[in-house]
């Protein structure tokens, strides 16, 4: 049994991106465990092609720990639409492609999309890990 079911029974657990920075939180509520990562894109073309790249990172992050069930949810609907087949897009044709193919690892997936406001907490990681990223760039700030 997955140290992340609780009884035996499938968990969902969440992903949540923003703008070119994203960050999964694979979430248990029954047991309160948790597991975050998150991935900086700088040199992609869009803010569609950063999500797709991070949705797919984070499937492939939930590979090792054993996830068997997994929802995810995004604030971009672009995203969510372009993986559930409901419309085509181009940019992201490949990652897609791919992240159904992750899909199937899966007992159960669902991909949907949420409001903002419900990535909050993400939200907050990405703009710690961003500052994290840019001072690590940057070095420290000039006097």
């Amino acid at each position: 049994m997955s140290i992340w079911s609780a009884n035996g029974k499938p968990i969902i657990f969440l992903l949540r991106l923003q703008s070119y920075n994203a960050t999964w939180i694979f979430s248990n509520r029954a047991t309160s465990m948790e597991h975050q990562g998150s991935s900086a894109s700088d040199h992609v073309s869009s803010v569609l092609m950063a999500e797709a790249l991070a949705v797919r990172a984070a499937l492939q992050s939930a590979i090792p720990l054993d996830i068997s069930t997994i929802k995810v949810n995004s604030d971009n609907q672009t995203l969510i639409r372009v993986i559930n087949g409901e419309t085509h897009d181009n940019e992201i044709y490949v990652v897609a492609h791919d992240i159904g193919n992750l899909s199937a690892l899966f007992a159960s997936i669902s991909f949907v999309h949420v409001s903002s406001v419900q990535n909050i907490r993400a939200d907050t990681i990405v703009k710690t890990t961003l500052r994290a990223f840019n001072s690590a760039c940057n070095g420290p700030p000039l006097d």
